[in-house]
């Protein structure tokens, strides 16, 4: 039988494997012990985002429960494939994103005449008079 805990957040009763472990190391006798978080991975996640990105728990639950990108509107499969946008400067979230549209907007953000360039170049090669096959 697995053993379970119920997390001090959410109040679920889940498998230890559901928990982060950590080490506390003794100074004296340089012994090492090991413990299980008291919130469960997904809780400790959402924790950490909210410190990070200095929103509340709930904000974080919130943007995580968003399953499409806020730009180009996909689905994204997986929660791992979430990213949290924010401004780099002001550190204000802005949603949720897909890897890609994360990526692009990397670019756009350092060199905002990189916008302008890139649809300078699509319009050039994507015109049909210049599609030729």
């Amino acid at each position: 039988m697995c053993e379970s805990r119920i997390c001090k957040r959410c109040e679920v009763d889940q498998p230890m494997d559901q928990y982060y472990n950590y080490y506390v190391v003794d100074k004296k006798s340089k012994v090492k012990y090991y413990h299980k978080r008291l919130q469960c991975k997904r809780c400790y996640s959402n924790k950490t985002h909210a410190i990070r990105y200095k929103i509340t728990v709930e904000e974080v639950e919130k943007l995580k429960a968003q399953t499409n990108c806020e730009i180009c509107k996909k689905f994204i499969p997986s929660e791992g494939n979430r990213y949290i946008d924010h401004n780099h400067l002001t550190g204000k979230v802005r949603g949720m994103l897909c890897p890609r549209c994360n990526g692009v907007l990397q670019i756009f953000e350092d060199d905002m005449s990189a916008i302008y360039n890139y649809n300078k170049y699509l319009k050039k090669y994507n015109d049909k008079k210049n599609n030729r096959v």
